[in-house]
């Protein structure tokens, strides 16, 4: 019979120091995570960021990396970001670092967490050079992206998001993620309608065909007065009301025109604890056809316009 040996002394103290440490940077991060500590007295507390950055904080999941990205701390995303493990770690939300610095905006933080990643291409856009173009929502403030995450984990919770909702974001996790579109080109149509959107080749039905992308922000009446480029940003839960407005940030969904009997759906699916606005196919678009969807009254009561309907054979 082999006896087990006992650990020495010196070793239980060091596994007990261990512990000590672990659960007090633990509670730091916690504290971070809530509000409760400032990254001024998280900085006096930990000489090396890197000591806790395995950790997450207890209720949502999050690690260091995920904090200093929403709160825009250089100093510690410059530090972490060379471990792949942490910018692809996810939150109780499925997000990742680099996700949330994506609907952020920080883009001196995503040179920094996605130095190599390949520009996505749109179709060219007739806009000024001041235009910027995204293949992803953007949020106005993390004080929203926060609401409307939490609103949305709530509404999951409580079966309040419809099935197919959910089974879309999944099935196009792939178009939404890498911001793929459908092969469109923007095309001038004439002095009264402007630009509109074509299909350079066959569209299926039921295809992915692009995302309504552009600033998310808290809708305001004063706001919208003579927008005609913001759309409802659809919720399932929450006590605000969202829009998108790609006036000066966005893609070429922009160019989408209306018509009373459209090609397209839009659809609000869910997609990693987010709401994510996407047109599909509602019928096979033939090549040169161009691309409309309805508008809605919603739309036309906030400029107060009669509906101004883009047949498909421009």
């Amino acid at each position: 019979m082999i006896l087990e040996r006992a650990l020495p002394l010196s070793s239980i103290n060091a596994l007990l120091t261990d512990e000590r440490e672990k659960k007090r940077l633990q509670d730091l991060i916690d504290r971070l995570d809530t509000g409760r500590l400032s990254w001024e007295e998280f900085h006096e507390r930990v000489e090396d960021p890197l000591s806790a950055a395995r950790l997450n904080s207890s209720v949502l999941d999050r690690s260091l990396l995920h904090l200093a990205v929403l709160d825009n701390r250089m100093e510690v995303i410059r530090v972490l970001s060379s471990d792949p493990f942490l910018k692809q770690k996810k939150s109780v939300y499925g997000l990742t670092p680099i996700e949330l610095a994506q609907f952020l905006h920080r883009k001196e933080a995503l040179y920094l967490l996605e130095p190599y990643a390949e520009k996505h291409s749109h179709p060219n856009l007739p806009v000024p050079d001041s235009f910027e173009r995204l293949s992803y929502p953007i949020f106005e403030s993390r004080e929203h992206l926060e609401d409307v995450l939490a609103w949305t984990d709530k509404a999951k919770r409580n079966d309040q998001i419809p099935a197919e909702k959910i089974w879309m974001g999944i099935y196009f996790d792939k178009e939404i993620q890498k911001g793929i579109h459908a092969p469109v080109s923007i095309r001038y149509i004439d002095a009264s309608v402007g630009y509109g959107v074509f299909a350079d080749k066959k569209i299926a039905p039921c295809a992915f065909v692009g995302e309504y992308t552009g600033l998310i922000q808290e809708r305001n009446r004063k706001q919208l007065k003579g927008k005609s480029y913001c759309l409802r940003y659809t919720l399932w839960e929450g006590k605000k009301q969202f829009t998108i407005d790609a006036e000066h940030q966005g893609n070429f969904t922009r160019f989408i025109n209306h018509s009373a009997n459209p090609n397209l759906g839009l659809q609000s699916v869910y997609w990693r604890g987010l709401p994510r606005m996407i047109f599909v196919a509602l019928q096979e678009i033939k090549e040169g056809s161009q691309l409309t969807f309805d508008y809605g009254a919603f739309f036309w009561k906030e400029l107060d316009q009669t509906p101004q309907d883009f047949s498909n054979d421009h």
